[in-house]
């Protein structure tokens, strides 16, 4: 960390580095004028979320693990932490009950058994419906068991029901506007009727894809929106990228270059990434080969956007905010292996 510090320049970093522009991320969090509970998954850095909430309508933080809930309560981050995902294993019970102990925690819930295992945890409940994405949830007709569970939590010792969440995963990055509407108005459907037989705190859900649309939720669980990744950047959402890998040119031929980042750095779930200057041909394990728009020499530093923001970062032990060239912060990722 003593050698990190002292890099003051993007000329001066190892290649493949994970970059984040800060004024670009700063107006990607004042143009989320909705009420949010913003994403710690997509970034895992304390740092930057810190930014979210001082910039935004915020409700609290989202967390995708009991892990991730756990340091974000020790961090203070906000004294409303959700996990926005079901928790079974003795590990991620035990970060709950931990992550208890400094602050407000709700977790998602689908089934009986996971009544059972919260059982003495002081944490809050939303049970998990699916509205379309066939992950997990109650099946939304099943009303009288939906019911049945909101009951079984209330009558648990350190439990307490706080209402429904609902993700359309599955309509977040339809490239089509009406499309993710259409799926968007089915979800609300399901949900704003769930809500005229449960006492509901708080209903969450949505994503950076569908972030204005989900006006039947309490909150939007964006995380992606702040740094932004290809997959949703062709939504025509009023967000930027502002994360880039910065990479190094090794070769270069008469008709393509090749840099020095790949599958061991990007997140390539939703296909290729974009070279700023250059379009991709394909990616291997440690290399990007792109045909350029201008001539590269080896040597030469070219800026990779991702398509899937959340497993690139993941890939990386730390990330540089910077302001032009200058790099004004060095960011650990401790927490992605988690």
């Amino acid at each position: 960390m003593a050698l990190e510090r002292l890099i003051s320049s993007t000329a001066g970093l190892a290649t493949p580095a994970l970059v984040v522009d800060a004024a670009a991320a700063d107006r990607n969090i004042a143009a989320a004028d909705v009420r949010l509970r913003p994403h710690f998954k997509a970034h895992k850095r304390p740092q930057l979320m810190r930014r979210q909430l001082a910039g935004g309508d915020c409700t609290g933080v989202t967390c995708a693990t009991a892990w991730e809930a756990e340091v974000a309560a020790r961090a203070g981050l906000h004294d409303d932490i959700l996990v926005a995902n079901e928790v079974a294993d003795p590990g991620g019970l035990e970060s709950l009950r931990r992550a208890a102990a400094h602050a407000r925690i709700t977790v998602a819930i689908d089934s009986p058994r996971h009544v059972a295992l919260l059982r003495g945890i002081e944490c809050a409940v939303l049970i998990e419906i699916d509205v379309g994405q066939q992950r997990c949830g109650r099946d939304p007709a099943d009303e009288a068991a939906i019911v049945a569970l909101a009951e079984r939590v209330q009558a648990t010792p350190g439990l307490t029901f706080r209402g429904l969440q609902g993700y359309e995963g599955h309509a977040v990055l339809l490239p089509e506007r009406p499309s993710r509407e259409e799926q968007v108005a089915r979800a609300a459907a399901i949900l704003n009727r769930l809500r005229t037989v449960l006492d509901c705190e708080l209903v969450s859900g949505g994503g950076t894809g569908t972030y204005d649309l989900s006006t039947h939720l309490d909150e939007i669980q964006a995380g992606s929106y702040v740094l932004m990744d290809t997959a949703y950047g062709k939504l025509a959402l009023p967000f930027v990228q502002a994360l880039w890998v910065w990479s190094t040119v090794i070769s270069v031929a008469p008709a393509y270059a090749v840099a020095d980042c790949g599958l061991k750095s990007l997140g390539m779930d939703h296909g290729n990434p974009t070279v700023t200057g250059g379009s991709v041909w394909f990616c291997s394990d440690e290399h990007t080969t792109f045909g350029p728009e201008q001539p590269l020499a080896v040597g030469d530093r070219v800026r990779v956007a991702p398509a899937h923001i959340d497993p690139t970062i993941a890939y990386h032990e730390r990330m540089y905010l910077v302001a032009g060239e200058d790099v004004l912060e060095t960011w650990p990722v401790d927490l992605r292996g988690w």
